[in-house]
């Protein structure tokens, strides 16, 4: 993934750096807290945060560094949410 967008204002281009922002009323981003808060080597807090921030380039229109790696998440996450 980029760390840089290049956009184009008043037909001059230009290299921004890429934002990500989250939101603390967001359920999730509220249980990902009290996980950390309850335990900050909790190895889901990685998988968690890897998730979101993939989810974010998904939604923007990129491109992820590891699709499969991605893919395996969710499918791990299904499947533990359906027992």
């Amino acid at each position: 993934m980029a760390n840089h967008l290049i956009v184009f204002v008043h037909n001059r281009c230009r290299t921004i750096a890429r934002v990500c922002g989250l939101s603390t009323s967001y359920k999730v981003t509220k249980k990902i807290k009290t996980l950390f808060e309850n335990d900050r080597d909790n190895p889901e807090l990685k998988d968690y945060s890897q998730l979101l921030l993939d989810m974010a380039v998904v939604s923007e229109g990129g491109k992820l560094d590891n699709p499969a790696g991605f893919s395996k998440m969710v499918g791990d996450l299904m499947s533990r949410a359906m027992g």
